[in-house]
C-alpha cells in the first residue's frame, strides 16, 4: 500500500476508513 505525504493523524481525520482499516492500536496512538 502506498501512503501519501499526509500524516497518519491527517489521514484518519480526513478518511475515517483508513483509520479502521490500519487497526486499533494505529487509533490508540492519535488518542
Amino acid at each position: 500500500m502506498e501512503y501519501p505525504t499526509y500524516s497518519v493523524e491527517e489521514l484518519v481525520e480526513e478518511f475515517p476508513t483508513f483509520g479502521d482499516a490500519v487497526g486499533v492500536y494505529r487509533v490508540r496512538d492519535i488518542d
